[in-house]
C-alpha cells in the first residue's frame, strides 16, 4: 500500500471529515510515518548478489546500516560511507548477501512508495487520531455556532491521549536488530 493510499484509507473512516486540505493531509501523513520511524523503526532486508561488487550505492530509503549476512547467516564486515555500502570481503563469504537496514519512512515517495506491510494498521490509526484532532474542534465549533448538542464530537483531551498511547504502543514494537554469527 503506497502512503497515499493509506491516506485514502484513513479519510474514509470519518462519517464528516471537515478537515479535509489535501496539503495538511499530506503533511499529517508524512508526521505519521516520522513518528513511526522514531518510535517504532522500519527494517528493510535487501539481496545483494556476487556480481554488485564490494562497493554498492546506498538503497535511497537507507538511514543506517544494521547488518550484512551471508547465506549461512555468518557476519559480513561491511559500512556505510559517503552513500554507499562498502563490503570487507574475505573470499569465504556463501552469496547471495543479505543486507538489513533501517528505513527512511520520511522519504517515502508519497504516490509509489511502499509501507511496510507490518506498520500498515499502526501508522493508520495513528493518522486517524491526528485527523481526528482538528477534525474534531472544526465539528465542535460548527456545533456552538449552530446551537446544536457537541456530546457525539470527540472530547480534545481524550484525544491526545490517545495520540499519546499509540506513541507508547509504537515505541513498544520497537525494531529488534539481531545478532549475526561472526565466522571462527
Amino acid at each position: 500500500m503506497t502512503p497515499t493510499e493509506l491516506l485514502e484509507d484513513v479519510s474514509e473512516r470519518f462519517v464528516t471529515l471537515l478537515y479535509d486540505d489535501p496539503q495538511k493531509l499530506k503533511k499529517m501523513l508524512v508526521r505519521a510515518l516520522g513518528m513511526y520511524q522514531d518510535k517504532a523503526g522500519s527494517s528493510m532486508t535487501v539481496e545483494l548478489q556476487e556480481e554488485g561488487g564490494a562497493c554498492l550505492p546506498a538503497p535511497a530509503d537507507m538511514t543506517t546500516l544494521i547488518s550484512v549476512e551471508d547465506q549461512v547467516s555468518e557476519y559480513v564486515s561491511a559500512r556505510q560511507i559517503d552513500g554507499e555500502i562498502r563490503l570487507s570481503l574475505s573470499g569465504r563469504e556463501r552469496w547471495p548477501l543479505r543486507m538489513t537496514y533501517l528505513q527512511n519512512l520520511r522519504k517515502l515517495d508519497l504516490e509509489k512508495g511502499e509501507v511496510p506491510e507490518t506498520a500498515i494498521g499502526m501508522i493508520g490509526d495513528y493518522l486517524e487520531i491526528l485527523i481526528s484532532i482538528p477534525n474534531a474542534d472544526l465539528l465542535r465549533l460548527i456545533a456552538i455556532d449552530s446551537k446544536l448538542n457537541a456530546v457525539g464530537v470527540p472530547d480534545e483531551a481524550l484525544l491526545f491521549e490517545r495520540k499519546k498511547q499509540m506513541e507508547l504502543e509504537m515505541a513498544s514494537n520497537r525494531v529488534a536488530i539481531g545478532m549475526a554469527r561472526i565466522r571462527g
